[in-house]
């Protein structure tokens, strides 16, 4: 996800001035276009037309042609061109190159958390305990025969009830844990939509295909995507959609909340969520 960069005297500018709230409008939707397509600036003419609905008040071609009179808008062939795009905003380049370095970083702390699960979770090693067993009888070793004087003096002792030492269960033998069990922590993690969570059965089976290191970057990254989502930055996908396309890649790191503190999906409509899954 990249932003869109505004001065903060943005408003104050001479041409911004001069082209009134629609065109101003329509030029920071042709941002928003730009740098959420990664076209360096460049709008289609087909888009730029459809870009913010200002038919109540004017018509897309007038508002247009005062941002290219001021020069906001350059004109090009089959579109136009925000002039000195690059002054404020990424290319395209250097967005490709951020998200690989968080991939890499993401990576990287996912292996790290790995290593540190597969510490914390090491079965414990347990030394065999002797424990008494009854019915287990040993026999004493006879005493030394003599000459008996009585008939009663040639009986032996009765043999007495003794202990043996069993090993308790060792190691190898601990109790089986279901292998779906991080699935669980991940379905309860997920945000729900509209109060609710679905398709769960599909998001099992594409967690059961997943490697046990991506498993712990999925948990890892759930965390600081349902804190995105609860804040009103993004909006909820379904949650196998979001297994199966590994976005848990793009949220190994909390999302920076935009500057001005405004949150916008707070209150998403169901057909924004629709539009948020194509």
């Amino acid at each position: 996800m990249t932003w869109v960069r505004i001065d903060e005297h943005f408003d104050e500018h001479p041409k911004i001035e001069s082209v009134g709230p629609l065109a101003t409008a329509v030029y920071i939707a042709g941002l928003c276009y730009s740098n959420r397509q990664l076209t360096n600036g460049f709008i289609p003419r087909r888009k730029a037309l459809r870009l913010v609905d200002v038919s109540d008040y004017s018509d897309p071609e007038t508002e247009i042609k005062k941002l290219c009179a001021t020069g906001l808008w350059v004109v090009e062939a089959d579109g136009y061109r925000i002039h000195d795009y690059h002054d404020y905003q990424p290319s395209k380049q250097q967005v490709i190159e951020q998200r690989a370095k968080k991939q890499a970083a993401g990576a990287a702390g996912g292996r790290a958390s790995a290593k540190a699960f597969a510490a914390a979770n090491r079965p414990a090693e347990i030394n065999p305990v002797p424990v008494p067993v009854s019915g287990s009888v040993s026999k004493p070793e006879p005493k030394e025969k003599t000459a008996p004087t009585r008939a009663s003096d040639a009986v032996y002792a009765s043999s007495a009830e003794s202990k043996v030492a069993v090993p308790a269960r060792s190691a190898d033998q601990s109790v089986e844990v279901p292998q779906d069990s991080d699935f669980e922590q991940f379905w309860d993690r997920f945000p729900a939509r509209h109060g609710k969570r679905v398709g769960k059965g599909p998001a099992q089976t594409v967690w059961r295909r997943l490697s046990k290191v991506k498993r712990s970057l999925a948990l890892s990254a759930v965390e600081h995507y349902r804190s995105a989502c609860d804040g009103g930055v993004t909006l909820a996908k379904d949650p196998h959609r979001w297994l199966s396309s590994s976005s848990w890649v793009d949220w190994q790191t909390p999302a920076e909340a935009p500057r001005n503190g405004s949150k916008p999906f707070a209150n998403a409509s169901a057909e924004e969520y629709e539009r948020a899954e194509i």
